[in-house]
Protein backbone atom coordinates (compact mmCIF):
# COMPACT_ATOMS: atom_id res chain seq x y z
CA UNK A 1 0.00 0.00 0.00
CA UNK A 2 1.33 3.45 -0.89
CA UNK A 3 0.64 6.77 0.71
CA UNK A 4 -1.68 9.28 -0.94
CA UNK A 5 -0.41 10.98 -4.08
CA UNK A 6 -0.51 14.34 -2.29
CA UNK A 7 1.50 12.99 0.64
CA UNK A 8 4.10 11.51 -1.72
CA UNK A 9 4.36 14.76 -3.72
CA UNK A 10 4.93 16.73 -0.51
CA UNK A 11 7.60 14.29 0.62
CA UNK A 12 9.47 14.69 -2.67
CA UNK A 13 9.10 18.46 -2.36
CA UNK A 14 11.23 18.18 0.78
CA UNK A 15 13.86 16.10 -1.03
CA UNK A 16 14.23 18.31 -4.10
CA UNK A 17 17.43 20.14 -3.11
CA UNK A 18 19.31 16.95 -2.16
CA UNK A 19 17.82 14.40 -4.57
CA UNK A 20 20.73 14.64 -7.02
CA UNK A 21 23.21 13.90 -4.24
CA UNK A 22 22.28 10.22 -4.41
CA UNK A 23 24.69 8.14 -6.47
CA UNK A 24 21.94 5.56 -6.99
CA UNK A 25 19.59 8.13 -8.52
CA UNK A 26 22.29 9.40 -10.88
CA UNK A 27 23.31 5.86 -11.84
CA UNK A 28 19.75 4.79 -12.58
CA UNK A 29 19.21 7.83 -14.84
CA UNK A 30 22.30 6.94 -16.87
CA UNK A 31 21.24 3.30 -17.14
CA UNK A 32 17.78 4.28 -18.35
CA UNK A 33 19.14 6.71 -20.93
CA UNK A 34 21.47 4.09 -22.36
CA UNK A 35 18.74 1.48 -22.44
CA UNK A 36 16.22 3.80 -24.09
CA UNK A 37 18.80 4.76 -26.75
CA UNK A 38 16.45 7.20 -28.49
CA UNK A 39 17.10 8.26 -32.06
CA UNK A 40 18.45 11.76 -32.61
CA UNK A 41 15.73 14.32 -33.02
CA UNK A 42 13.18 12.27 -31.05
CA UNK A 43 10.48 13.71 -28.82
CA UNK A 44 10.65 12.04 -25.39
CA UNK A 45 8.27 12.23 -22.44
CA UNK A 46 10.03 11.83 -19.10
CA UNK A 47 7.38 10.70 -16.61
CA UNK A 48 8.03 11.54 -12.94
CA UNK A 49 11.06 13.52 -14.05
CA UNK A 50 11.93 14.73 -10.56
CA UNK A 51 14.93 17.05 -10.83
CA UNK A 52 15.38 16.15 -14.50
CA UNK A 53 18.21 13.66 -14.07
CA UNK A 54 16.99 11.52 -16.98
CA UNK A 55 16.15 14.56 -19.08
CA UNK A 56 19.73 15.79 -18.70
CA UNK A 57 21.05 12.36 -19.63
CA UNK A 58 18.92 12.29 -22.79
CA UNK A 59 19.63 15.78 -24.12
CA UNK A 60 23.05 14.85 -25.47
CA UNK A 61 21.64 11.76 -27.14
CA UNK A 62 18.80 13.60 -28.88
CA UNK A 63 20.81 16.35 -30.54
CA UNK A 64 19.67 19.92 -31.19
CA UNK A 65 16.40 18.92 -32.90
CA UNK A 66 15.23 16.60 -30.11
CA UNK A 67 13.28 17.60 -27.03
CA UNK A 68 12.36 16.23 -23.62
CA UNK A 69 9.13 17.05 -21.86
CA UNK A 70 9.27 16.20 -18.15
CA UNK A 71 6.24 15.83 -15.92
CA UNK A 72 6.00 15.42 -12.16
CA UNK A 73 3.57 16.00 -9.30
CA UNK A 74 6.18 17.62 -7.05
CA UNK A 75 6.32 21.39 -7.42
CA UNK A 76 9.75 21.66 -5.82
CA UNK A 77 11.24 18.88 -7.94
CA UNK A 78 10.05 20.70 -11.06
CA UNK A 79 11.45 23.99 -9.80
CA UNK A 80 14.84 22.34 -9.35
CA UNK A 81 14.64 20.70 -12.79
CA UNK A 82 13.93 24.05 -14.44
CA UNK A 83 16.87 25.58 -12.59
CA UNK A 84 19.47 23.02 -13.71
CA UNK A 85 18.24 21.89 -17.15
CA UNK A 86 18.72 23.57 -20.52
CA UNK A 87 15.39 25.31 -21.30
CA UNK A 88 16.07 25.11 -25.04
CA UNK A 89 16.05 21.31 -24.88
CA UNK A 90 13.69 20.53 -21.97
CA UNK A 91 10.41 21.79 -20.65
CA UNK A 92 8.70 20.74 -17.44
CA UNK A 93 5.01 20.53 -16.60
CA UNK A 94 3.16 19.58 -13.42
CA UNK A 95 0.99 16.63 -14.40
CA UNK A 96 -0.20 13.20 -13.30
CA UNK A 97 1.31 10.18 -15.09
CA UNK A 98 -2.15 8.57 -15.00
CA UNK A 99 -3.89 11.55 -16.70
CA UNK A 100 -1.49 13.09 -19.18
CA UNK A 101 -2.39 16.53 -20.59
CA UNK A 102 -1.21 15.75 -24.15
CA UNK A 103 -3.01 14.77 -27.31
CA UNK A 104 -2.42 11.29 -28.73
CA UNK A 105 0.61 10.19 -30.70
CA UNK A 106 2.96 13.10 -30.02
CA UNK A 107 6.01 11.34 -28.49
CA UNK A 108 8.53 8.91 -29.94
CA UNK A 109 9.34 7.49 -26.53
CA UNK A 110 8.23 7.53 -22.92
CA UNK A 111 10.66 6.95 -20.06
CA UNK A 112 9.88 6.58 -16.37
CA UNK A 113 12.62 5.99 -13.80
CA UNK A 114 12.14 4.89 -10.18
CA UNK A 115 8.50 6.00 -10.01
CA UNK A 116 6.25 3.10 -11.08
CA UNK A 117 5.92 1.77 -7.49
CA UNK A 118 4.31 5.08 -6.48
CA UNK A 119 1.48 4.84 -9.02
CA UNK A 120 -1.90 4.00 -7.52
CA UNK A 121 -2.97 2.51 -10.88
CA UNK A 122 -0.05 1.31 -13.03
CA UNK A 123 -2.43 0.07 -15.73
CA UNK A 124 -3.85 3.58 -16.15
CA UNK A 125 -0.34 4.99 -16.46
CA UNK A 126 0.61 2.44 -19.13
CA UNK A 127 -2.58 3.24 -21.03
CA UNK A 128 -1.74 6.94 -20.99
CA UNK A 129 1.79 6.29 -22.19
CA UNK A 130 0.44 4.19 -25.06
CA UNK A 131 -2.03 6.91 -26.00
CA UNK A 132 0.60 9.66 -26.31
CA UNK A 133 3.23 7.44 -27.96
CA UNK A 134 3.54 7.19 -31.74
CA UNK A 135 2.88 3.82 -33.43
CA UNK A 136 6.59 3.01 -33.81
CA UNK A 137 7.58 4.36 -30.41
CA UNK A 138 8.66 2.72 -27.18
CA UNK A 139 8.36 3.04 -23.44
CA UNK A 140 11.09 2.28 -20.94
CA UNK A 141 10.64 2.14 -17.20
CA UNK A 142 12.69 0.94 -14.26
CA UNK A 143 11.40 -1.12 -11.40
CA UNK A 144 13.19 -2.80 -8.49
CA UNK A 145 13.91 -6.47 -9.05
CA UNK A 146 12.00 -8.71 -6.61
CA UNK A 147 13.62 -8.22 -3.19
CA UNK A 148 16.43 -6.49 -5.06
CA UNK A 149 16.95 -3.59 -2.66
CA UNK A 150 18.82 -4.56 0.49
CA UNK A 151 17.16 -2.05 2.82
CA UNK A 152 13.70 -2.88 1.55
CA UNK A 153 14.24 -6.66 1.79
CA UNK A 154 15.40 -6.38 5.40
CA UNK A 155 12.62 -3.96 6.31
CA UNK A 156 9.97 -6.37 5.02
CA UNK A 157 11.63 -9.19 6.93
CA UNK A 158 11.75 -7.21 10.20
CA UNK A 159 8.14 -6.06 9.84
CA UNK A 160 6.92 -9.60 9.14
CA UNK A 161 7.98 -10.58 12.68
CA UNK A 162 5.35 -8.14 13.93
CA UNK A 163 2.71 -9.52 11.56
CA UNK A 164 2.98 -6.53 9.20
CA UNK A 165 3.08 -7.33 5.51
CA UNK A 166 3.53 -4.94 2.62
CA UNK A 167 4.29 -5.43 -1.04
CA UNK A 168 7.71 -5.50 -2.58
CA UNK A 169 8.23 -2.07 -4.22
CA UNK A 170 8.47 -3.62 -7.67
CA UNK A 171 4.88 -4.76 -7.38
CA UNK A 172 3.23 -6.58 -10.30
CA UNK A 173 5.45 -4.90 -12.89
CA UNK A 174 8.50 -6.78 -11.61
CA UNK A 175 6.77 -10.12 -12.12
CA UNK A 176 6.98 -11.31 -15.77
CA UNK A 177 3.51 -12.83 -15.93
CA UNK A 178 1.74 -9.90 -14.30
CA UNK A 179 3.82 -7.41 -16.27
CA UNK A 180 2.81 -8.98 -19.58
CA UNK A 181 -0.86 -8.90 -18.60
CA UNK A 182 -0.78 -5.31 -17.39
CA UNK A 183 1.11 -4.15 -20.46
CA UNK A 184 -1.05 -5.98 -23.00
CA UNK A 185 -4.35 -4.47 -21.84
CA UNK A 186 -3.48 -0.91 -22.96
CA UNK A 187 -1.68 -2.14 -26.08
CA UNK A 188 1.95 -2.79 -25.12
CA UNK A 189 4.17 -5.82 -25.57
CA UNK A 190 7.13 -6.40 -23.29
CA UNK A 191 10.06 -6.32 -25.71
CA UNK A 192 13.12 -6.60 -23.46
CA UNK A 193 14.09 -6.76 -19.79
CA UNK A 194 17.60 -6.10 -18.55
CA UNK A 195 18.68 -6.27 -14.91
CA UNK A 196 21.47 -4.08 -13.55
CA UNK A 197 22.93 -3.91 -10.06
CA UNK A 198 24.47 -1.01 -8.15
CA UNK A 199 26.38 -1.78 -4.97
CA UNK A 200 27.55 0.76 -2.41
CA UNK A 201 28.82 0.69 1.17
CA UNK A 202 26.27 0.16 3.89
CA UNK A 203 24.69 3.39 5.05
CA UNK A 204 23.83 4.50 8.54
CA UNK A 205 20.99 2.14 9.57
CA UNK A 206 18.76 5.07 10.48
CA UNK A 207 19.10 6.49 6.99
CA UNK A 208 18.34 3.11 5.48
CA UNK A 209 15.31 2.78 7.74
CA UNK A 210 13.90 5.92 6.12
CA UNK A 211 12.12 3.59 3.69
CA UNK A 212 9.44 3.55 6.39
CA UNK A 213 8.60 7.09 5.38
CA UNK A 214 8.88 6.55 1.62
CA UNK A 215 5.14 6.31 1.10
CA UNK A 216 5.47 2.68 -0.01
CA UNK A 217 4.78 0.88 3.27
CA UNK A 218 1.83 2.56 4.92
CA UNK A 219 1.01 -0.32 7.32
CA UNK A 220 4.34 0.15 9.05
CA UNK A 221 4.41 3.93 8.85
CA UNK A 222 1.01 4.07 10.55
CA UNK A 223 1.79 1.38 13.16
CA UNK A 224 1.99 2.22 16.88
CA UNK A 225 5.30 3.59 18.10
CA UNK A 226 6.03 0.46 20.14
CA UNK A 227 5.77 -1.74 17.05
CA UNK A 228 7.86 0.60 14.95
CA UNK A 229 10.57 0.56 17.63
CA UNK A 230 10.65 -3.25 17.67
CA UNK A 231 10.81 -3.34 13.88
CA UNK A 232 13.63 -0.80 13.97
CA UNK A 233 15.64 -2.85 16.47
CA UNK A 234 15.32 -6.02 14.37
CA UNK A 235 16.04 -4.12 11.15
CA UNK A 236 19.19 -2.55 12.62
CA UNK A 237 20.56 -5.96 13.60
CA UNK A 238 19.81 -7.42 10.17
CA UNK A 239 21.25 -4.43 8.35
CA UNK A 240 24.53 -4.42 10.29
CA UNK A 241 25.02 -8.08 9.34
CA UNK A 242 24.99 -7.29 5.60
CA UNK A 243 28.17 -6.60 3.65
CA UNK A 244 26.90 -4.20 0.95
CA UNK A 245 23.83 -2.21 0.00
CA UNK A 246 22.55 -3.70 -3.26
CA UNK A 247 20.16 -2.04 -5.70
CA UNK A 248 19.00 -4.53 -8.33
CA UNK A 249 16.89 -2.77 -10.95
CA UNK A 250 15.03 -4.09 -13.97
CA UNK A 251 15.04 -1.99 -17.13
CA UNK A 252 11.89 -2.84 -19.08
CA UNK A 253 11.24 -1.91 -22.71
CA UNK A 254 7.70 -1.88 -24.09
CA UNK A 255 6.73 -1.75 -27.77
CA UNK A 256 3.25 -0.97 -29.08
CA UNK A 257 1.23 -3.99 -30.09
CA UNK A 258 0.18 -3.86 -33.76
CA UNK A 259 -3.32 -2.51 -34.21
CA UNK A 260 -5.84 -4.54 -36.13
CA UNK A 261 -6.73 -3.15 -39.52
Amino acid sequence: MIGSQRWIAERFDRRALTYDHSAVHRWQAVQAGRFLAPRRGADVLDVATGTGLVARELVGRLGPSGRVVGIDMSVEMLRQARRVCDPSACCFIRADAQALPFRGGVFDAVVCVAAVPYFADPRAALAQWRRVCRPQGQAVFTVPAPDGITSWRLLRQAAAWEGIDFDDPGGPLSDPEWRDRLAAAPGWACDEVHEVVFAEPMADPRAAFAFVDSGLCEPLRMAPTSIRERVWARFEALYRAESAEQHAVQLVRLRPLPTSS
